[in-house]
């Protein structure tokens, strides 16, 4: 983590760095203020997209929940005339959500996907995934059906 950044922060920073890496360039500035969206950028097709990025300190998140911050940010695309809007989630979605506009949700997986061709983009994103889920992926589900079986880990 860099000094005086909070987990929240370096992950919007990151997410922006993997969309500059993928040619989209920034319009508005990174910044604290809340429009509804974090930042702006062009597409390489020059089209306007907003970006939220939403850090949930759990790998387990209410589909409702992403789907509030979806459509809320629909709203906003609409509000500031953008071309597509897209919700980056710290999470992993099971199901995609569907149905919210012009405004996409990129869950852990898909941002790894993106991620996967610039590695040192690759290994930081894979750091702050262990800082939110420390628990290898899996382990968690394990544990569960073992406490409800009765059984110790």
């Amino acid at each position: 983590m860099n000094d005086g950044q909070s987990l929240g922060e370096e992950f919007e920073a990151l997410v922006y760095q993997i969309y500059q890496a993928l040619g989209y360039k920034r319009i508005a500035p990174l910044g604290r203020s809340d429009r509804g969206y974090d930042f702006k950028v062009t597409s390489p097709e020059g089209k306007l997209v907003i970006v939220d990025v939403k850090l949930y300190r759990t790998r387990v998140i209410s589909r409702e929940l992403v789907v509030r911050a979806a459509m809320a940010l629909e709203n906003q695309r609409l509000a500031v005339a953008a071309s597509e809007a897209v919700l980056v989630i710290g999470s992993t979605l099971n199901i995609p959500i569907v149905n919210t506009g012009r405004t996409i949700v990129i869950d852990m997986t898909k941002l790894r996907e993106m991620a996967a061709k610039f590695p040192m983009l690759a290994t930081h994103l894979d750091s702050i995934a262990r800082q939110i889920s420390p628990m290898p992926v899996g382990n968690d589900t394990d544990i569960l059906a073992a406490r409800i079986c009765g059984l110790s880990l």
